[in-house]
């Protein structure tokens, strides 16, 4: 569940907020990859 939050002035949040979710996205990929052979 990616979450975007964009006010005026908290556009850094939203993109810190993404970057957290691609990292989390990432880790679970290889996880995945790692664990479930």
């Amino acid at each position: 569940m990616a979450l975007s939050i964009r006010h005026g002035g908290n556009n850094q949040v939203g993109e810190l907020i993404e970057q957290n979710q691609a990292l989390l996205s990432g880790r679970n990929a290889i996880c995945d990859k790692i664990c479930l052979k």
